[in-house]
C-alpha cells in the first residue's frame, strides 16, 4: 500500500520554532490528541469508495502500574470541536506490552463528520513509549 502524507493523522507537538511538527507518530505515555483533519478532501467517488482507519503500534507503554491505553477516532461538524463531538471507534482498552506490533484496520464508520481527530487516553502513569500511527486507506 503507498502512503500519501495526507493519509495521516498527525500530532500536535510543536517543534523548537513553535511550529507542528510533521511527525505521524501519535502517543506518548500520556493521554492526549492529535491534529483535526477535515474529512471533505476525501474522494468517495459518490459513495462508492470504502475508507477504513487503520492503526499501527509503534512501541510499548513502559513504566507505571499495569498502565493502559484507549485509542479514539473522534468527529465533529465544527473545526473547533465545541459543536457536537462524537466518539465514532474506540479500540478498547489496550494492555501495556500488546501496543508494538498491533494493527488494527476498520471500516470507517457511518457518521462521520467532516472534522475529525485521533484521541488518546493513558491510564496506570507509564513513564515511556506508548506510540502509534493512524491513517486513513482506501479500500
Amino acid at each position: 500500500m503507498i502512503l500519501d502524507k495526507m493519509d495521516f493523522f498527525y500530532n500536535t507537538t510543536a517543534d523548537s520554532t513553535g511550529y507542528l511538527a510533521a511527525n505521524e507518530v501519535l502517543g506518548s505515555n500520556a493521554s492526549g490528541t492529535g491534529q483535526i483533519r477535515d474529512l471533505a478532501s476525501l474522494d468517495n467517488f459518490g459513495g462508492s469508495r470504502k475508507f477504513y482507519l487503520n492503526i499501527e503500534g509503534v512501541s510499548n507503554l513502559a513504566g507505571g502500574t499495569t498502565p493502559t491505553m484507549t485509542i479514539n477516532l473522534c468527529s465533529d461538524s465544527a473545526v473547533g470541536f465545541a459543536t457536537a463531538k462524537v466518539t465514532n471507534y474506540t479500540t478498547g482498552s489496550i494492555a501495556q506490552a500488546n501496543l508494538a506490533g498491533t494493527r488494527t484496520k476498520i471500516l470507517l464508520p457511518d457518521g462521520v463528520k467532516q472534522f475529525s481527530r485521533i484521541e488518546w487516553t493513558v491510564t496506570g502513569s507509564p513513564t515511556s513509549g506508548g506510540t502509534f500511527k493512524a491513517f486513513l486507506s482506501a479500500e
